[in-house]
């Protein structure tokens, strides 16, 4: 600082503490003065200030917080085991009532439990509190939940227009009959920039759709035929649905499923069905292996649903499921070595997985590291001390054989299968 600028400062000061340990004449506010007081006692041991403040009422309500937060912060810091203070509820009548909430008769969605088991406080956070998120997001940026969910649409209604037809569909005039639709497609009461974002939008979608016309027809070449949709956007279980609730039991412990099919495709109906499940997937497509531990969980359960109540009391069989990855190279196909035995180590995780729900078991404890930058719980999660204590919560994840197969592989493998030449 040169002399002129000195000259300019009331007061210089070299160097200042963040809570203002050493400058107490500059803590004028009440705010200042309580932080510099809890530093006082946490960096220096010096209690004076932070007693002093807690004697006068208008204090005393605040510190208790601040006093309570700093508690249980202290025993995060303690040990590696979770307790009370990362999630594990342990009062007796909190957990009947949750054990009452999440009963037998509580439908469950894949995703719910995709939730729970990717981060049980974050389940906790959205379906026990039910907290709603800040929207954070910038007016200029995309969407994704609402572009997924036209993506949805739209190609639910390409595959409609050939879920019947006998002959060979005609994947390039559907794809310009929704484009066309899409360019006399206008926002009601639009902005400037509500229409700017909207051609941005759209002109991601048509990219999508051209693309999807690529790979739907690579898709066609490698199945040779077989397999073709049967069914699109198939809800089982929701109030109005054509099919029941999957209910899954092991002895006196059970769970019902609801959810919705993006699309089920079936070949060699003839001679005993072949049936595949499929997922779009607009971002992120999960991996097989995550399919594999039990960690992604949907197709398998919606594969046994398929089974149990869609095609109930019809011979017809698991070929493979997999994730149709929209911005790359279309469907994977993850196929099962040992379904029937699969099947029950996949009921015996799902269950086990509600049992530690039911009772009390909300771990802050995520699988996705980064996650305190983008959760929208991060606000009042506390995965950074739990981190920083050394604690990690390990699940008991099953081993399923689940395996990536290639397209061309899998259609061999139909076309070889019993019924496959139909």
């Amino acid at each position: 600082m040169d002399d002129r600028a000195k000259g300019l400062c009331h007061e210089a000061r070299p160097r200042l503490h963040a809570a203002l340990l050493d400058a107490p004449d500059l803590s004028g506010s009440a705010g200042d003065a309580r932080v510099r007081a809890s530093a006082l006692a946490a960096e220096r041991g010096d209690t004076s200030a932070i007693e002093r403040l807690a004697a006068t009422r208008a204090h005393r309500a605040i510190l208790e917080g601040t006093a309570a937060a700093l508690h249980a912060s202290a025993r995060r810091q303690r040990g590696t085991d979770y307790g009370e203070y990362e999630g594990l509820i342990r009062d007796g009548a909190a957990v009947l009532e949750l054990d009452r909430h999440f009963g037998a008769s509580r439908p469950f969605s894949a995703s719910q439990l995709e939730t729970y088991l990717s981060c049980p406080f974050q389940f906790f956070a959205k379906h026990v509190l039910k907290l709603t998120p800040v929207e954070e997001r910038d007016e200029l940026d995309e969407d994704y939940t609402q572009r997924g969910s036209d993506l949805h649409d739209i190609l639910e209604k390409m595959e409609a227009r050939f879920l019947h037809l006998e002959g060979e569909p005609d994947w390039l005039a559907a794809a310009e009959a929704e484009v066309e639709r899409l360019s006399n497609v206008e926002p009601a009461n639009a902005t400037d920039l509500d229409m700017g974002l909207w051609e941005i939008q759209r002109t991601r979608l048509i990219e999508t759709i051209h693309l999807y016309i690529h790979q739907r027809q690579k898709y066609q070449e490698e199945a040779g035929h077989r397999f073709a949709p049967r069914m699109l956007e198939l809800d089982f279980g929701s109030e109005g649905a054509q099919y029941p609730m999957l209910e899954i039991r092991d002895g006196a412990r059970s769970l019902r499923l609801m959810g919705r099919i993006d699309r089920i495709d079936v070949a060699g109906e003839d001679q005993g069905a072949r049936f595949r499940v499929i997922d779009y997937k607009s971002g992120h497509a999960p991996s097989p292996n995550e399919v594999k531990t039990g960690e992604m969980l949907q197709l398998p359960l919606y594969a046994m649903a398929v089974e149990r109540i869609v095609f109930r009391g019809e011979a017809a069989t698991l070929a493979d499921l997999g994730y149709w990855s929209l911005k790359s190279d279309g469907y994977r196909p993850i196929s099962f070595e040992d379904w029937e035995n699969d099947k029950l180590e996949l009921i015996r995780h799902v269950l086990s997985l509600v049992d530690q729900l039911r009772g009390g078991n909300f771990v802050v404890h995520s699988r996705r590291e980064g996650c305190e930058s983008f959760c929208d719980y991060r606000g009042v999660c506390r995965v950074r001390q739990v981190r920083q204590a050394g604690k990690r919560y390990a699940w008991i994840l099953p081993k399923l054989s689940a395996q990536a197969r290639r397209a061309r592989k899998a259609a061999k493998a139909v076309s070889a299968a019993p019924g496959g030449d139909a």
